[in-house]
Parts: C-alpha cells; sequence; structure tokens
C-alpha cells in the first residue's frame, strides 16, 4: 500500500538534486544517510485476526514510494509504503520439470491466494496496514 506524504521529507525527496549531494556528503563523513539505509526500515509482525494465539503476518514499512511497474526506482512525488504478507499460507502450487534439459525453465505454478482462508488472512493483514498508516504519527 502507497500514501502520499506531506509535511514531512521522504526518501523520494532525499535521492533527488542537492538533498542527493548532501546525503552522499554525509555518507563521506560517516553520519547518518539514505546511503546506508535498507529499502524497509520497519519489520513487524501482528495478526489477521485479534483472536489468534500466534502472528500470522508479517510486515514491512518504508519512508518511500515506489513507481508502478518499476522495480526499485522510487516515485517522483513523496510517499510511504507498508506491505502485508502470511507467513503460513495453505494455498499449494507446484513447480514440474518441462523436459529431462536441466538448463530448460520448469513449470511454476504458485497457486497464491488459491486458498480462502489465505484471501481473508490477507485482507486482515491489509486492514492492519490502513490503520497503521492512518495514525496521527503517519
Amino acid at each position: 500500500m502507497v500514501a502520499k506524504v506531506k509535511g514531512s521529507v521522504t526518501m523520494n525527496e532525499l535521492s533527488r538534486g542537492g538533498r542527493l549531494g548532501a546525503q552522499i556528503a554525509r555518507w563521506m563523513l560517516g553520519r547518518p544517510n539514505i546511503l546506508a539505509l535498507s529499502p524497509s526500515l520497519v519489520h513487524w509482525f501482528w495478526k489477521s485476526n485479534e483472536g489468534l494465539n500466534a502472528p500470522d503476518l508479517q510486515g514491512v514499512f518504508t519512508p518511500a514510494s515506489y513507481r508502478e511497474g518499476y522495480i526499485g526506482m522510487l516515485d517522483n512525488y513523496p510517499g510511504m509504503t507498508c506491505g502485508v504478507w502470511q507467513h503460513r499460507p495453505e494455498s499449494l502450487g507446484y513447480v514440474h520439470a518441462r523436459s529431462s534439459n536441466p538448463l530448460q525453465d520448469p513449470i511454476v505454478q504458485p497457486n497464491y491466494l488459491e486458498d480462502p482462508r489465505d484471501q481473508q488472512v490477507l485482507l486482515g493483514g491489509m486492514r492492519v496496514a490502513r490503520r497503521l498508516m492512518k495514525t496521527p504519527e503517519l
């Protein structure tokens, strides 16, 4: 999930122009900077349903937004991103060999979200992420 940000500087702005130059200078001086950051700054575990005994979701948060369709490329606008995924999915996929040639790619069918329980867990995770992104701090 991605949201635009107002009133706070995100990695999107810090990675361009003069602000990027300042970040490079900070890196050269051994000071905190965005060049030394992981793409995901916060990792969390939570329950998709409050009735569970243990978390079934993992989530990540970063003060940056990424351009749709481009892996790892930041958006032109300031944003933040929160992602969630399930720990123990019920859906089963398969990997089949196409031939005895080890250089030929296999057939991969992950069957993501085939099981309705997985769909419910992911929806619960999306609700958690939305609540997180709507907090006054964010």
